[in-house]
C-alpha cells in the first residue's frame, strides 16, 4: 500500500518550532530530514543552475565528510545557543560544496555539462581560469589552446563537448554576467567598467550589451535597481491604524 502524497508548503507552514513530524509521536522516528534552500542572484544564477542535475544521491559510504557535515546541522537545528543562524548557514554552504566536490569526482556525472564539470577537466579547467582571470585583457581560441596545452581544433572541441558552447561564446557571456552584476551591485560609471571588463569604448560595451542583454547598460542598471527596490517594498509589513497613532 502506497503512502498518500502530501503537499510540502501545507504540511511545513503550520509548524511553529520549524519541526514537523510525519507518523505517531510516540514511535522513534526512522528517517530524519532536513531542508534547505539558497538564494542565487538572479542575474549569474544560470551559470550554476545549468551545470547541476535536477536530483543527485550520494550515497553514505561516499560521503563520510558530508555524512559528519549533516550531523553538525542536525545539532544546530535542535540548538538554542547564540550565533545559531550563523552557524546554519556557514554549514549549509559547506554541506553544498561538499555536494559539488562529489559532483566532480571521477565518473559520477558524466552526462552533465556546463563550467563547474569542465573545471573539474586540467586541460579545460586552465582555460576557464585564463578567461575568468583575463576579462581586463581578453584572449583568444590560439591562447586558450596553448594555455590548455591543445591544439585549437582539438581544443575546440573538447570545450564545446564539456561546456556545451564554444569558447568565445562562453567568454562574452562571463564577461556580461559580471556586467550585470555590477550594474545592479555598484555605482561604477558605464565608461569606466566597460574599460574594466576589457572594451576599447563605453559604445562598444554598450553594443555588446544590449546584443546579449536586449537593453542598455543604463536601462539593465534602472530596472534592476527599481525591481530590488519594490521587493524590498513588499517585505516591509503593512502600517496598521494602531501603528499610525503611536507614531
Amino acid at each position: 500500500m502506497e503512502t498518500p502524497s502530501r503537499i510540502a508548503n501545507d504540511f511545513l507552514r503550520p509548524t511553529t518550532n520549524r519541526v514537523a513530524r510525519l507518523g505517531s509521536a510516540r514511535e522513534k522516528p526512522v528517517v530524519h530530514l532536513v531542508g534547505g534552500r539558497f538564494a542565487l542572484d538572479l542575474a549569474n544564477a544560470h551559470l550554476l543552475i545549468e551545470a547541476l542535475p535536477e536530483f543527485v544521491r550520494i550515497p553514505a559510504d561516499e560521503a563520510r565528510s558530508l555524512r559528519d557535515l549533516t550531523r553538525l546541522l542536525v545539532d544546530e537545528v535542535r540548538a538554542v545557543q547564540n550565533g545559531r543562524l550563523r552557524v546554519l548557514d556557514q554549514l549549509a554552504q559547506l554541506v553544498l560544496t561538499y555536494a559539488l566536490r562529489w559532483l566532480d569526482s571521477e565518473g559520477k556525472s558524466p552526462a552533465r555539462t556546463g563550467w563547474l564539470r569542465a573545471l573539474a577537466d586540467s586541460r579545460i579547467g586552465a582555460a576557464l581560469r585564463h578567461i575568468h582571470s583575463s576579462v581586463e585583457t581578453g584572449t583568444s581560441v590560439a591562447e586558450l589552446a596553448r594555455v590548455a596545452g591543445m591544439s585549437r581544433t582539438a581544443f575546440s572541441a573538447r570545450f564545446g563537448e564539456l561546456v556545451g558552447q564554444p569558447p568565445l561564446a562562453y567568454a562574452i557571456q562571463w564577461r556580461m554576467s559580471l556586467a550585470k552584476d555590477a550594474l545592479r551591485t555598484t555605482d561604477c560609471a558605464i565608461g569606466e567598467l566597460a574599460f574594466k571588463l576589457g572594451y576599447g569604448s563605453e559604445s562598444a560595451f554598450s553594443m555588446a550589451f544590449r546584443r546579449e542583454v536586449g537593453r542598455s547598460p543604463r536601462a539593465y542598471r534602472y530596472e534592476s535597481r527599481a525591481s530590488s527596490y519594490t521587493t524590498i517594498l513588499d517585505q516591509q509589513p503593512a502600517a496598521t491604524a494602531e501603528d499610525a497613532a503611536t507614531s
